[in-house]
């Protein structure tokens, strides 16, 4: 069966298979499903570079504690975070500002498909999509997996803009919450089978056990399968699935967003270790010649007088002095800044601190903009893979829709969802509205009312535009002195 399951996998007889295996043995079907032939890094070893407490500097065995007369002096140990920095600004580069959807479908019966689209919009609304986005960033660059899973659970409601007996659900599964992920595969790189394997703590004969759960999910059927470290697998509890498509919306990469920056293996130090290794030497000569020291040359004797003020006694040629401690602590700066540089130039992501912004003199949008033009290519290489995971999820959901309104099933597949990523730009409207103006030859570029509801203030522009217009109206009849008379 090992030799031939992979000629037989595909989406027709994978629960078969399924179902086969189970009957000999429930772990022989879990090891096939568990087979995976893409290669993503584990999480444990990925967490010894994104989180600073795992750093090499704070091995004890790299950098021990200093000995002298019987004493133990503790070295510095300053570990920076910058590959966590690296994933949530890399997160935030392309998903600070909301994912943008477009839909497109036939003209005919416009106000059906408007109202298909308004309900699409509340799922996405209700799932609170754009947070999401932001922690599936920050999971997919410092994990390098994610896998958001929807679920239908029976309620009535009408949340959605329509009367519906379901609500959906949506759950994010990722190695760096303790998930571990299993696509399967065909020969045509289409997925047939999708399992997660997930602990959770339960109540067992009154004592509190971990329990492992393995889920899978195929086009037809959800298998859930539980059991604890070293017992034997039961069968799983197998229900339908409802909407006849896998429920996933799964993402991979191959490493990291850091890997450039960190070392292949323990053994070899990367550019982050540099840092950290330069910032805690630095910071032990400091801590070791920050209090000054009192040479004395022909001392013999010390005196005080009331403890208040203290008196030397010297020899001939005597002398007492401060030493001050002379250090070339420009080449440690330029050190540690040159490795900060490279740590942002390899990694195409912009070094927006107050300090570095202020250095740059950054005054205008147009400025930031240059600043982020490297970024900005970086966010254009990523989001191939994620808009291909939008857009299964948005087939997902259109699915579900399916059969939250039946009325709904024939024109569903009609409505095409195009995903637009912008990357992060600090928005400069003066020098957006100066531009378009000129574009247009000096014409006016929105209404009045247009203007009063972009400005944001007026709960009602409607209103509000009244109000002026009827103010204008008062004041030319009182001969433009801008007073109104009653």
């Amino acid at each position: 069966m090992a030799e031939n399951s992979r000629i037989e996998l595909s989406e027709q007889n994978i629960d078969n298979l399924i179902v086969q295996l189970t009957e000999e043995n429930s772990r022989k079907a879990i090891q096939l499903l568990q087979r995976k032939e893409i290669h993503t890094p584990d999480w444990l070893e990925l967490e010894k570079q994104y989180n600073k407490n795992h750093h090499l500097i704070n091995d004890r065995g790299f950098r021990p504690d200093k000995k002298k007369d019987g004493s133990i002096y503790q070295v510095s140990r300053i570990p920076v975070a910058l590959q966590k920095l690296a994933s949530e600004r890399m997160s935030e580069l392309m998903f600070a500002i909301p994912v943008k959807r477009k839909y497109n479908y036939p003209k005919e019966q416009e106000e059906t498909y408007k109202e298909i689209t308004k309900a699409i919009e509340n799922i996405y609304s209700r799932l609170r999509i754009d947070t999401l986005n932001l922690d599936r960033g920050d999971y997919l660059f410092s994990a390098c997996e994610i896998a958001t899973i929807l679920y239908l659970k029976e309620e009535q409601n009408t949340k959605y803009g329509f009367d519906s007996k379901y609500k959906v659900r949506l759950k994010c599964y990722t190695p760096k919450n303790g998930d571990r992920l299993y696509p399967l595969f065909d020969d045509y790189g289409d997925m047939i089978a999708f399992s997660v394997e997930y602990k959770r703590k339960v109540m067992k004969n009154g004592t509190i056990v971990e329990q492992t759960h393995f889920d899978t999910y195929t086009a037809k059927f959800i298998y859930n399968w539980e059991y604890m470290e070293g017992s034997s697998v039961e069968l799983p509890i197998v229900s339908a699935n409802p909407i006849g498509k896998i429920p996933v919306s799964y993402c991979y990469r191959e490493e990291p967003i850091y890997a450039d920056v960190c070392a292949d293996n323990p053994m070899e130090k990367g550019l982050v270790d540099e840092i950290e290794i330069a910032i805690s030497d630095n910071s032990d000569v400091n801590r070791i010649n920050a209090a000054p020291i009192l040479a004395g040359k022909g001392l013999s004797t010390e005196g005080d007088k009331g403890g208040i003020l203290r008196f030397y006694n010297m020899g001939e040629n005597g002398d007492l002095k401060y030493v001050t401690w002379q250090q070339a602590t420009e080449s440690v700066k330029f050190q540690i800044e040159t490795m900060l540089k490279l740590f942002f130039m390899q990694l195409q992501l912009p070094d927006l601190s107050f300090e570095n912004l202020k250095q740059l003199g950054i005054q205008s949008g147009e400025a930031m903009k240059m600043l982020l033009t490297d970024s900005h290519l970086k966010a254009g290489h990523e989001k191939g893979r994620f808009i291909e995971m939008f857009d299964r999820e948005a087939n997902i959901i259109k699915a579900v829709l399916k059969l939250m309104n039946v009325n709904w099933a024939n024109y569903l597949d009609n409505i095409e969802i195009e995903h637009e990523i912008t990357p992060f730009m600090p928005n400069d409207e003066s020098a957006n509205l100066s531009n378009i103006t000129k574009a247009t030859g000096g014409k006016a570029v929105m209404s009045q009312r247009e203007g009063i509801e972009k400005f944001g203030y007026s709960d009602n522009p409607e209103q509000t535009l009244k109000e002026i217009q009827e103010e204008e109206k008062q004041s030319a009849l009182n001969g433009n002195t801008g007073m109104i008379f009653e």
